[in-house]
């Protein structure tokens, strides 16, 4: 599956997710089933145009200056933050603040 292999197996990767690297694909498709789209929120996955490889993900949680500048980039907009929201394993086990970025659709 392309999202171990290029994701979610890789320890800087999956450094601001909620979940540690995953030690095979049938982690990745439990997280997939019970992580993913759960309830209000959205995951997408980042392709490549050119050759439709799998190069990350996208939700509603990030936290760090390289992700919030591609959304910045993206034409979305810092909404506000969630103090103590969530915790990332891959951190420390305390919750960290979350930005929130949002985009109006018209």
């Amino acid at each position: 599956m392309e999202l171990f292999a290029s994701v979610a197996s890789d320890p800087e990767v999956t450094r601001y997710m909620t979940w540690t690297p995953h030690s095979g694909v049938d982690e990745t498709r439990r997280v997939i089933t019970e992580l993913f789209n759960v309830g209000n929120e959205r995951t997408w996955l980042i392709e490549l145009n050119e050759s439709g490889e799998i190069i990350g993900s996208c939700g509603f949680r990030v936290d760090n200056t390289r992700s919030a500048r591609v959304l910045e980039r993206a034409g979305l907009s810092l909404e506000g933050r969630g103090v103590q929201h969530t915790v990332f394993p891959n951190i420390g086990k305390e919750p960290q603040d979350v930005l929130q970025f949002g985009k109006t659709v018209r």
